[in-house]
C-alpha cells in the first residue's frame, strides 16, 4: 500500500547533512593546487611560502572529501606554523592555528580546536587586524559543535565575523556569513528566520554580481522541505543545479542531486526521485568517495524498497558495498541501516533486528540531535510495530515524535502519527488511535493537495522539457560533427586516387633518382667519415679540457686550504707569544693582530669548503666575525647583538677588506664603548641602498654602538691610531665613502659600489 510505501522510504532519508559546504574561499582547482605545489618545490623559506603553505591546508581542510584530505590539512598548516615561528611572521602564525584549531575540532577533539583558535583571535585583535579578526571569528564557529549546547555560539561567532567584514565593506563575506547564520537557525528548528535571512542573502550576493548562488538555493530547498513547502522546496532544488552547472562549479553537485532525489521520494514520487540518486551514485564513484558511495546506495535501497523491489534492493546493496566497504562511522551506520531494512522487507526479522540494534548502538555515539536520529528512532519503532512488539515500538515513536518538534519536518510527523495510530489500535487504546489519525490525515492533506501536486509535476516536467531539448541540441551538434567526418572521409578518397595517379608518374623519374642519389650517398658516406673524425678530436680536446678545468679548481681550493692553514699557524703562534708577554699593551695588540688574522682565515675557509671560489656568503662571514669578537672579550652577557645582513655574495676583492673594517670598528667598540663591563648595544647592517643602476647596485655597510663615543676633542681626520687608519686605508682601497660620526654612541656608514673595484685596486689576491 501507499502507508506502507512511506514507511519504508523514511530507510532512505538522510537530513543529517550539511547543506551545501561552500568553503569562506573558493575551492582551488586541480591544475592551480599543482602549480602551487610546484612554486612550493622551488620557493625560498620566506613569507610567500607561508601563505602557499596555508593555501594548500585551507582548500584541503575545506574539500575534505577523503580520510586523507583532514591529514593533508594538519601537514600543511603544521608546515605553515613552524616557518612563521622561525620568520617571526605574526599574521602566518595566527592563520596557521585557526587551520590546526578546525582540524582539531574535526578530529573530535573540540576542546583543544576552540582554545587554540580563541588565543590566535585575540592576537589578531591586538595588532589590531580587522580581516584576520573576521577570520579568526569564523573558524572560531567553525570550531564548535554541530550541537543543540554549542549552536548559540556558532551563531555569535559568525555574527561577530559579519560585523567585521560590514565595517570592512566587504559585502560578498557579509552575506557568506549571514547565510551560515541562517544554517544554524535551521539546525536550530527557527525555519521563518532562517527562511527570511537566506532570501536577503541573495539580495546581497546579486548586488554584488556573485554567481554561485547554488550554495543558497541548497539551503532554501532544505528550510523549505521542513516547513512543508514542497513546491518552492522542488523549484529551488532545480535552480540549484542549474547554477551549478552555469558557473561550472559542480564541486558539489553530488550532495544537491542526493538532496533532490531525496526531495522526490519525501513526496512519495519514487520514479521521478530515482534518477537524481543515480546521477549522485555515479559522480562519488567517480570520485572515489567511498563514505558517500555507502550512503547515496543506502538512499537508492530505500526508493528500490519502497517500489516493492526487496530483493533488487538487497542484492544491489551487497554487491556494492562489497567492493565499497564502510570506511567511518556514518557510514557503517548507512551500512546498518540498509541491511536493517533489507531483512524487515524480506520478513527475516532476527537478522534485522540485529541490524537495527546495530544501527542504535552507533547512533548512542553520536551527540548531534539530527533528522537523522529522528528518522532512526522511526525506523525501529516501526520494525517493532511490524513484529508486534507494541511497547517497543510506542517507546521509540514517541521519542521521534517529541525530537521532531524541534529539528522535524512536517513529512516526518505524518509518518510517525500513522505508525502511532497502528500501535495505538492493536493496543485498543482507540481514543488515542483516532488523535493520531486526525493529526496524520491534516498533516498529510496539507502536504499532498491536488494544486501542489499539479504545481510539483509541472516544475518536473520544465525540467524534463529542459534536459531533453539539452539531449536533441547535443544530438545535432553530434549529427553535424559527423557529417563534417563523412565529407573529410570523401576528400581523402579523392586524394588518395589523385595521389596514386601522381605516384605512377613518378615512379619512373623515382628509378632515375635512384641511381644518381646511390653515387651521392657514397660521397657523403666519404665526408661524414671525415666528420666523425673531426668530431672524436673536438670530444677529446674538450675532455682534456675539462679535466684542466677539475684540476685547476682542486689546486685552488687546495691553496685556499693551504692559506688558511697558515693563517691559523700564525694565530696559534700570536697565542703562544701571548703566553710570555706581561704587558697589557703588548696583549692587546697580539689580541687584535690575532683577531684580524682570524678574520682574513675565515674567508680561505669559507672558499676551500664551498663550491664557488669567486664569491663570499656575507651573512654567515659577517656573523662568524662578530660572534668570535665578542667571545674573545667575553663580552657576551653585556654586549647585545644586533645584525641585519642581506643574503648577498661579494667578491674576494671586497669580502676581505670589508672582514678587516668590521674586525677593526667592532673591536674598538668592545674595547672603548661599554668600559667596566656595562651593558651595551652594538648594531651592523649591511644592505642595499638605491635601485641597482648601470655601475650594479651600491651598497652601506653601517656599524653603531650606543656606548660612551669617542670624546670632544678627538679630530677623526688628524687620527692616526692603527685601527683607525686601517679603516679609512681600507675603506679608500674598495672606493668607498667613510663617514664616521660619534652622536650618542659611535656611528660608522661605509657606502661602497661592488662594479667600480677593478682588478688593479685588489690588495689581497
Amino acid at each position: 500500500s501507499m502507508m506502507f510505501a512511506c514507511f519504508l522510504f523514511l530507510g532512505g532519508l538522510l537530513s543529517g547533512f550539511r547543506a551545501g559546504a561552500e568553503p569562506l574561499y573558493p575551492l582551488l582547482s586541480p591544475a592551480a593546487a599543482d602549480s602551487v605545489r610546484t612554486l612550493l618545490r622551488h620557493s625560498k623559506p620566506d613569507t610567500n611560502r607561508v601563505r602557499w603553505f596555508l593555501q594548500l591546508g585551507e582548500d584541503f581542510l575545506s574539500k575534505g572529501r577523503v580520510p586523507g584530505d583532514l591529514d593533508s590539512a594538519d601537514r600543511y598548516s603544521g608546515a605553515a606554523l613552524a616557518l612563521s615561528q622561525t620568520l617571526h611572521f605574526a599574521a602566518g602564525r595566527i592563520r596557521s592555528r585557526y587551520l590546526l584549531g578546525v582540524v582539531s575540532s574535526q578530529r573530535g577533539n573540540y576542546g583543544r580546536g576552540v582554545s587554540l583558535i580563541k588565543k590566535s583571535l585575540a592576537l589578531s585583535q591586538d595588532t589590531g587586524n580587522q580581516p584576520l579578526e573576521a577570520e579568526g571569528w569564523y573558524y572560531l564557529g567553525e570550531a564548535y559543535e554541530r550541537s543543540p549546547e554549542d549552536l548559540p555560539q556558532k551563531i555569535r561567532c559568525y555574527a561577530q565575523a559579519r560585523k567585521c567584514y560590514r565595517q570592512l565593506g566587504n559585502q560578498e563575506k557579509e552575506a557568506y556569513l549571514l547565510k551560515c547564520i541562517a544554517d544554524m537557525h535551521s539546525l536550530q528548528g527557527q525555519y521563518d528566520q532562517a527562511y527570511s535571512e537566506l532570501l536577503e542573502v541573495l539580495v546581497l550576493y546579486r548586488a554584488t554580481g556573485y554567481r554561485k548562488l547554488h550554495y543558497t538555493y541548497d539551503l532554501l530547498l532544505l528550510v523549505n522541505q521542513r516547513i512543508g513547502n514542497y513546491q518552492e522546496a522542488v523549484r529551488y532544488g532545480l535552480a540549484c543545479i542549474e547554477s551549478a552547472q552555469a558557473t561550472k562549479d559542480t564541486a558539489d553537485i553530488s550532495v544537491f542531486y542526493r538532496r533532490l532525489g531525496a526531495l522526490h521520494e519525501e513526496l512519495n514520487r519514487w520514479e521521478d526521485g530515482m534518477p537524481f540518486l543515480r546521477k549522485a551514485l555515479a559522480n562519488y564513484l567517480q570520485e572515489e568517495n567511498q563514505a558517500m558511495v555507502v550512503n547515496t546506495a543506502q538512499r537508492i535501497v530505500s526508493n528500490l524498497l519502497a517500489q516493492g523491489k526487496a530483493r533488487e534492493a538487497f542484492h544491489f546493496f551487497t554487491k556494492l558495498v562489497k567492493k565499497y566497504p564502510p570506511i567511518n562511522r556514518d557510514s557503517h551506520l548507512e551500512a546498518a541501516t540498509a541491511l536493517a531494512e533489507c531483512h524487515l522487507a524480506l520478513k527475516q526479522y532476527p537478522l534485522a533486528e540485529k541490524y537495527f540494534l546495530r544501527m542504535l548502538d552507533i547512533e548512542k555515539t553520536i551527540r548531534e540531535t539530527g533528522r537523522r536520529k529522528i528518522e532512526n528512532y522511526v525506523r525501529i519503532g516501526k520494525f517493532y510495530l511490524v513484529t508486534r512488539q507494541y511497547g517497543k515500538a510506542r517507546h521509540y515513536l514517541d521519542t521521534a515524535l517529541r525530537l521532531n518538534t524541534l529539528k522535524g519536518s512536517m513529512k516526518y510527523a505524518v509518518d510517525i502519527h500513522v505508525l502511532l495510530f497502528s500501535v495505538d489500535s492493536a493496543q485498543g487504546r482507540y481514543r488515542e488511535a483516532i488523535a493520531h489519525h486526525q493529526r496524520y490525515k491534516s498533516l498529510n492533506d496539507s502536504i499532498f493537495n491536488d494544486k501542489q501536486s499539479m504545481q510539483i509535476a509541472s516544475l518536473q516536467i520544465q525540467y524534463k522539457t529542459k534536459e531533453k531539448e539539452q539531449n536533441i541540441a547535443l544530438l545535432t551538434k553530434q549529427n553535424e560533427i559527423q557529417q563534417v567526418h563523412l565529407k573529410q572521409k570523401d576528400f581523402q578518397q579523392q586524394v588518395i586516387v589523385a595521389g596514386a595517379s601522381m605516384l605512377l608518374l613518378l615512379l619512373g623519374l623515382g628509378y632515375n633518382r635512384y641511381r644518381l642519389k646511390q653515387r651521392s650517398n657514397q660521397q657523403l658516406q666519404a665526408q661524414q667519415q671525415t666528420l666523425q673524425a673531426q668530431q672524436q678530436q673536438i670530444n677529446q680536446k674538450n675532455q682534456d679540457l675539462q679535466l684542466l678545468l677539475e684540476e685547476k679548481e682542486w689546486m685552488m681550493k687546495e691553496i685556499h686550504h693551504r692559506v688558511k692553514n697558515n693563517l691559523q699557524l700564525i694565530t696559534g703562534l700570536l697565542y703562544s707569544q701571548a703566553a710570555y708577554l706581561k704587558d697589557p699593551a703588548a696583549l692587546t695588540a697580539i689580541r687584535e693582530s690575532h683577531n684580524r688574522v682570524h678574520a682574513m682565515a675565515l674567508i680561505h675557509q669559507r672558499l676551500y669548503q664551498s663550491n664557488n671560489l669567486k664569491t663570499v656568503a656575507m651573512d654567515t662571514y659577517i656573523e662568524e666575525i662578530v660572534r668570535h669578537l665578542v667571545q674573545s672579550f667575553d663580552r657576551r652577557d653585556s654586549v647585545d647583538l644586533q645584525l641585519e645582513v642581506g643574503s648577498l655574495e661579494l667578491d674576494l676583492s671586497l669580502a676581505i677588506p670589508l672582514g678587516l673594517i668590521i674586525n677593526e670598528a667592532i673591536t674598538n667598540a668592545l674595547k672603548y664603548a661599554f668600559p667596566g663591563g656595562k651593558a651595551g648595544t652594538i648594531a651592523l647592517a649591511l644592505q642595499a641602498v638605491a635601485p641597482a643602476t648601470q655601475d650594479g647596485p651600491t651598497y652601506q655597510l653601517t656599524i653603531a654602538d650606543n656606548g660612551l663615543g669617542m670624546p670632544p676633542e678627538v679630530d677623526l681626520q688628524q687620527s692616526h691610531t692603527l685601527g683607525l687608519s686601517m679603516i679609512q686605508g681600507l675603506s679608500q682601497q674598495i672606493k668607498g665613502s667613510l663617514q664616521i660620526t660619534h652622536q650618542a654612541g659611535v656611528q660608522i656608514r661605509l657606502q661602497f659600489n661592488p662594479a667600480k673595484l677593478t682588478k688593479s685596486h685588489v690588495l689581497f689576491a
